[in-house]
């Protein structure tokens, strides 16, 4: 078992413990697809992220109608779809399992957006996502590094918000916590410390 599973794994138990301590777990997903919380996926398991820290997580990119949101682990595609809809931006999520990923684009076209949302099923390291002038993220600590040399390149200006987990010694310009979880935020270019 990696330590990326085995991460994810911990992370899973304390939110799943928390929840059921409160509730039943919500059921996600359609008639045609059903995703369980915690369910594994290529590098990650899947935990959706809560809708308030979405609209945080987008005020804190100060999105706008003028941007291209890129969802790097789109899952159900939440943060696509509240780009869209509530900023005006045209948005793109990338999704690794074609079920989620089918799921997202029937929950784009559910929200009235589908206009503006595009779901990939693909590999968020193999597709391209120069394009974005904000980026999106709840993946795992190495992922996240993995990720920083594409995101180092990005054309200057462009915002990257990671819910959960920073990109390693890239400083972040801010950092939020929203009701006890925290956001990293980012501008390209980033401040790497001296060699």
């Amino acid at each position: 078992m990696t330590i990326a599973v085995r991460l994810a794994a911990v992370i899973f138990a304390c939110v799943t413990t928390s929840a059921l301590a409160q509730t039943s777990a919500p059921q996600y997903g359609d008639e045609i697809y059903r995703p369980n919380m915690g369910q594994t996926g290529k590098d990650v398991i899947w935990i959706p992220t809560p809708d308030t820290l979405v609209t945080k997580m987008l005020q804190a990119a100060k999105t706008t109608e003028n941007d291209v949101v890129y969802d790097l682990g789109a899952g159900e595609g939440k943060i696509p779809i509240a780009a869209a809809r509530e900023f005006k931006a045209r948005s793109v999520g990338i999704e690794y399992n074609p079920d989620m990923a089918a799921l997202a684009k029937r929950n784009s076209e559910r929200a009235g957006v589908a206009d503006k949302v595009k779901i990939i099923a693909g590999d968020i390291f193999e597709n391209d996502f120069s394009e974005a002038t904000v980026v999106t993220l709840y993946l795992l600590p190495e992922l996240n590094f993995k990720l920083r040399p594409s995101i180092l390149k990005m054309k200057p200006g462009t915002r990257v918000v990671s819910h959960a987990f920073d990109m390693g010694s890239a400083k972040p310009l801010d950092t939020l916590n929203v009701n006890g979880r925290t956001v990293y935020y980012w501008t390209i270019p980033i401040q790497m410390p001296p060699q």
